[in-house]
This record gives C-alpha cells, sequence and structure tokens, in this order.
C-alpha cells in the first residue's frame, strides 16, 4: 500500500544545472494527472514545476507505469524522487522536511465509530471520479459507490442527504467547502463540522541518488526552494 502512495514521483537522469533534465510522474491524481496526451497537471506537479524554476532547473516531463519507475531507482537511474525514505531503495540522501502529505479520510455528516468496512456494507458513499483512493474504493460493493465528477458536486450531494460519505483528501474538500458556503450554496453551517475517519496518512520528502556529482548540494538547492516558496515546513515524521 506505501509503495502505491509514496510514487507520486519524479526522477531526474544526467543531472547538471545547466541541462535540461527528464521529469518522471506516475499517474495519481487528483495529485499528477495525466490526460494520455503527454500533458501533465495536477497540484503536486505545479507545485514541483514552481520549486524547479526558482532553483532555475529546466525539466522535460514523461509519465512511466510505477513498477518502471521503481525499478529503474533499484537500478540507480532515477537522480531525484519524492517519496517516503522507507519506500525506496537504498542509495537516496533525503530531505528533512515535508514535501507533500497524502492525507485520505472518510468524510460525513454526522459522528460515527464504526469501521470503514462497516460504513462500505451500509452506506452510500461518494467517489471522485478519476481519483485514485488507494484502493479502498474497492471495499465498497457497486451498489453502495456514488461516482460524482468533483469535490463541489460531493459536497452539496452531502447536504441534501443523497449520500452518507465521501472519500475526499485532506485540504481539497476544505477549499471547495469554503468557497460553497461563501457563494451561500451550502446555509447549513454543520457541514462545516464534518466527521472524520484518517485512512492514509503519509508523508514524502525530497531524495537525491547518493551518488550523484554534487548530490548534497542539489538536495540543498532543491530545500532551500521548497523552503522559500511554501515554508515555514513541517519536519518529516522519524515514523509514519
Amino acid at each position: 500500500m506505501k509503495a502505491l502512495i509514496s510514487t507520486i514521483l519524479l526522477l531526474y537522469s544526467n543531472f547538471a544545472f545547466s541541462e535540461k533534465l527528464r521529469t518522471a510522474w506516475v499517474h495519481f491524481p487528483p495529485f499528477v494527472v495525466h490526460d494520455g496526451s503527454g500533458n501533465v497537471t495536477g497540484h503536486l506537479v505545479e507545485k514541483t514545476r514552481k520549486i524547479l524554476s526558482d532553483a532555475k532547473i529546466e525539466s522535460q516531463h514523461i509519465v512511466l507505469p510505477m513498477q518502471r519507475l521503481i525499478t529503474m531507482a533499484s537500478n540507480h537511474e532515477v537522480d531525484l524522487v519524492i517519496s517516503h525514505p522507507k519506500v525506496l531503495p537504498n542509495g537516496f540522501i533525503f530531505g528533512k522536511y515535508t514535501f507533500q502529505e497524502f492525507n485520505l479520510k472518510v468524510l460525513s455528516r454526522k459522528a460515527f465509530k464504526k469501521s470503514f468496512d462497516e460504513i462500505a456494507k451500509h452506506s452510500h458513499i461518494g467517489l471522485i471520479r478519476g481519483h485514485f483512493h488507494f484502493g479502498f474504493d474497492k471495499k465498497i460493493p457497486k451498489t453502495n459507490q456514488v461516482t460524482v465528477r468533483n469535490y463541489e458536486t460531493a459536497l452539496l450531494m452531502m447536504s441534501k442527504g443523497r449520500i452518507d460519505h465521501m472519500l475526499a483528501f485532506h485540504g481539497r474538500y476544505q477549499e471547495t467547502l469554503k468557497k460553497l458556503i461563501k457563494e451561500k450554496r451550502i446555509l447549513d453551517k454543520r457541514m462545516t463540522q464534518f466527521s472524520t475517519k484518517p485512512l492514509i496518512n503519509q508523508h514524502t520528502t525530497i531524495g537525491v541518488r547518493a551518488s550523484l556529482p554534487n548530490a548534497k548540494k542539489v538536495l540543498e538547492k532543491l530545500n532551500s526552494s521548497f523552503v522559500k516558496l511554501y515554508g515555514p515546513a513541517k519536519i518529516l515524521p522519524k515514523t509514519d
């Protein structure tokens, strides 16, 4: 499971600040989205592009299957990744800051103590179309799955009682909820106090191949740009 979570990744080959780097991604919506035509978008992609730009590093973006990326990392063909240190093979040095946190939750209007398996059996659960849910969607019977277009649609359906719960990433649903309340499309103040049950909470950080020339300087430069753009940064937990 953690291998799936932590390989929302990018790689660089033949690193040099004066050269254009090859950046590879694993399709991981909504953080990394590949449209099939070579275009790569998503929150994590844009965040990384800003860091690369600040660090004055040019890159070419490609998309790889997850297993292929892990294999290349094992063969020392990957120079830079965004991952949890425990996931990838040895041979990388990692930053101390949390680059991206993946926090998937069950969201509900009412307080609940049931396990996810119990909720899945007896409730209608909203799933955002095209998003990756780390396999939790497969635990929900088809008759209880309600596929929706986006967070806005799901939250509106919850406010009207058309679905009982939804799977949501922390941060993503809060942004949408604030927008709907501001627009007065959701008037029930109780909607601001969702009950949540964490399913996944994984931290990732920046890692650089240790055998890369000037690897420590590369990591320092990327970390510096990250803190400059997104600080104050959280220290990566020792256990995750």
